[in-house]
């Protein structure tokens, strides 16, 4: 008798992964943006300071990563909760 390993269960739940949550989503969301309000700040004092003109890049690669981590967590969180919602109506 040869079993089928391609045989998905009835029974069966989802399980997703502890780091898709939507709490640790949140927590991400919350951490990008603490990064952008820090990389606004160092993009201010390298405008302020011609000696650390020269690093500016460094922030501006920290505002771009953060910006887009805080799009990419927030867009999933969306998307997650109109699918929830859209299964709730009738």
């Amino acid at each position: 008798m040869a079993l089928n390993s391609d045989h998905n269960p009835i029974f069966r739940k989802v399980i997703l992964p502890w780091y898709d949550t939507d709490a640790v989503c949140v927590l991400t969301v919350v951490f990008t943006l603490s990064v952008f309000g820090f990389s606004l700040a160092g993009v201010s004092v390298a405008s302020e300071m011609p000696e650390a003109g020269k690093y500016a890049w460094v922030p501006c690669v920290l505002l771009v990563l953060s910006v887009a981590g805080t799009a990419a967590v927030s867009l999933r969180l969306f998307r997650r909760h109109a699918h929830k919602l859209k299964k709730e109506l009738p």
